[in-house]
């Protein structure tokens, strides 16, 4: 291959390190096709992944396609796997670690969000360890070991599980949904040891989303959480943590959308004080007793973004009851 070609890949590349590029390279070349050389317009979106019992199939499909589509990277919302430990989770995991190396494999950049499955005590170290680990490549560039960067060091402490990034004109936030505020009716040993958690979590969302000290430019921002309701108040959250925080800066933030998972049904959900806010509940991806189960679709343009569901084992276009709407702005190559 031509020396110019693996340039512009290793642009990309960054901190991720020589082994990603190596990967980039190595899967344009599978591909054969110049598409590598051209600017990168898609990412995909994927939900809760519970394959145990019966769904191992849905989630080989669904690996199958988001290959075949290249996106840039994926989003995962959250509950990658369930907490069985021991158990039937064991399985789990070792089935998505084996679907995430595929995808890192054919160059795909793979972001984890924690869900309340993957935050519990019987999993929590081994779910961090293996987003963490290194081999056969990093999960993604900002959890390459040697960068150091403030996500790896979020995971390394346990949370909050917070971290963002720029790519294409848009800015990617991954709020840990799983942290509550405070009551004052807590025992005082929670109290102690949950305040502290709590209150370096709100400077985080209100530093990332009204401060915009990851965001400098003031990009549209994507969230991205397990819990939808942190930001929306559904479910009974009338705390909703995020959406509070929202609220305060609302003449300054930037959000445009946030999705999330954890309901396994999907639904279209809405901020009462800013209805451009477009809040989805997305559909499961990988779920035995759900029907239909879906990933998304999402394509940056000089015009906007769009929003496109598949059904996880067909790959053709979703019928799930959440409607996608168009997002307006200028966005370019998802690889910058």
């Amino acid at each position: 291959m031509r020396l110019p070609f693996v340039f512009s890949i290793g642009c990309f590349a960054g901190s991720l390190g020589k082994r990603m590029a190596v990967a980039l390279v190595v899967a344009c070349i599978l591909a054969g096709t110049v598409g590598c050389t051209t600017p990168a317009t898609r990412f995909v979106i994927i939900s809760d992944l519970h394959p145990d019992p019966g769904a191992y199939d849905q989630l080989e499909a669904m690996t199958d396609h988001v290959i075949k589509l290249r996106p840039a990277l994926a989003v995962v919302l959250g509950d990658i796997g369930n907490d069985a430990v021991p158990g039937v989770s064991e399985k789990e995991i070792d089935a998505i670690r084996v679907s995430f190396n595929r995808m890192t494999a054919a160059g795909i950049e793979v972001y984890p969000v924690m869900g309340n499955h993957d935050v519990h005590h019987r999993v929590q170290d081994i779910k961090v360890n293996w987003f963490l680990n290194q081999t056969p490549l990093p999960l993604n560039h900002l959890f390459d070991a040697s960068a150091r960067t403030p996500a790896y060091q979020a995971f390394q402490a346990r949370g909050p599980y917070n971290y963002s990034f720029n790519r294409g004109g848009l800015h990617f936030a991954i709020i840990d949904s799983n942290i509550p505020p405070p009551k004052p009716d807590w025992p005082a040993e929670r109290l102690a040891r949950e305040r502290p958690r709590w209150e370096a979590h709100l400077q985080w969302m209100k530093d990332d989303l009204c401060r915009h000290t990851n965001n400098p430019r003031r990009l549209p921002t994507l969230v991205f959480l397990h819990g939808p309701e942190y930001l929306t108040g559904d479910r009974g959250m009338d705390s909703r943590p995020l959406g509070r925080v929202l609220e305060e800066c609302r003449d300054q933030q930037t959000v445009v959308a946030a999705f999330g998972g954890h309901w396994h049904n999907g639904a279209n959900l809405s901020v009462k004080w800013d209805p451009d806010i477009q809040v989805y509940a997305t559909q499961a991806s990988v779920h035995p007793a759900s029907r239909p189960v879906e990933f998304l679709i999402a394509e940056v343009t000089a015009q906007g973004l769009t929003l496109e569901p598949r059904d996880s084992m067909t790959g053709q276009p979703g019928t799930g009851p959440v409607k996608y709407h168009p997002i307006p702005g200028r966005f370019t190559d998802l690889k910058n």
